[in-house]
C-alpha cells in the first residue's frame, strides 16, 4: 500500500481452505480495509472489493452458530 507519503508492506494469514470463493474474497477485502483504516482504493479497477465488503456476514467470526 502506497500514498504520496508512505509506503506500507500487508501481511495476513488466510486459511488455506475457506467454505466459497465468496468468503475468500470477503476475508482478503477485510484485511486490506483494516490495513487502510476504513475502505481500502485501489489504484486500478477491482469489482470484486466492493463483492468482498459485501460478503462480509461469511467471514468466520460473523457466522451465527
Amino acid at each position: 500500500m502506497t500514498t504520496s507519503r508512505t509506503v506500507a508492506l500487508v501481511h495476513f494469514e488466510m486459511p488455506t481452505k475457506v467454505e466459497s470463493f465468496e468468503q475468500g474474497i470477503a476475508l482478503v477485502t477485510h484485511c486490506l480495509d483494516k490495513h487502510a483504516d476504513g475502505n481500502f482504493v485501489s489504484e486500478v479497477n477491482a469489482p470484486w472489493l466492493e463483492d468482498g465488503r459485501q460478503y462480509r456476514h461469511l467471514l468466520p467470526w460473523n457466522h451465527k452458530q
